[in-house]
This record gives structure tokens, C-alpha cells and sequence, in this order.
């Protein structure tokens, strides 16, 4: 028999995260919520909870030791031009020991409109 699957990240597509991730809990017992604990990046808008679109797009990434300041660094560089695209409702990092995160989240007001980008 297999094990119970467990998620690393799950990117969630829901009208009601909250809902969903108490589906996810619930099936898979191994799999519990997580909160973000890093900060916001100085081009970032405020993470708070907001309308912008009916589908956000939720990227994290692991960045080697030390690759966070050089990341913001190229980002701030470029994001007046892609927030033209579609809102950027969140952009931030977590920096502890080896855990080095990069995030990003953006809305679109649908699926046509994400691969549109």
C-alpha cells in the first residue's frame, strides 16, 4: 500500500481558499496549513486581504543562499512594466539559514486572461 501523499506546496485556484485548504487538511491528515512569515519586498503592495482579480497566480521559488538582495535588486528594475500586464498583489522573501523563498503573487480576471499574459 502506498503512503499517504503529503504536499510541499499546494497553489491554490479557489474562490474560498480558506474552504479549500480545509478540504486539503481534511483528506490528506500528513498535510497541514502553513502561513507566510517572510517580508514584503519594497516594491510590493501591501499584503491584505483585497479583490483583484478571480484567479491569482501564487509562485514561490527557492533561491540559493544570499541571491535575495540581487533578486529585488532585478525585479525593481522591471516591475513598472509587467504590472502594466496584470496587478502584482504580492512580491516578498524569507531569508532564515538555508530557507531562502522568494514569492510572488499575481490577479487576472480569469484563465483567458492569464495565458493572454
Amino acid at each position: 500500500m502506498l503512503p499517504t501523499p503529503g504536499f510541499h506546496h499546494l497553489h491554490l485556484n479557489s474562490v474560498d481558499p480558506q474552504a479549500a485548504i480545509g478540504f486539503y487538511t481534511r483528506q490528506f491528515p500528513s498535510t497541514h496549513g502553513g502561513s507566510w512569515g517572510g517580508h514584503p519586498a519594497l516594491f510590493s503592495p501591501k499584503l491584505e486581504p483585497r479583490q483583484l482579480g478571480g484567479l491569482y497566480e501564487i509562485r514561490i521559488y527557492t533561491m540559493r543562499p544570499g541571491a535575495i538582495p540581487e533578486q529585488i535588486e532585478r525585479w525593481a528594475g522591471h516591475i513598472g512594466e509587467r504590472v502594466k500586464l496584470s496587478p502584482l498583489a504580492f512580491a516578498g522573501y524569507s531569508e532564515l539559514g538555508d530557507l531562502n523563498l522568494w514569492m510572488h503573487i499575481w490577479a487576472y480576471k480569469d484563465a483567458a486572461e492569464r495565458f493572454a499574459v
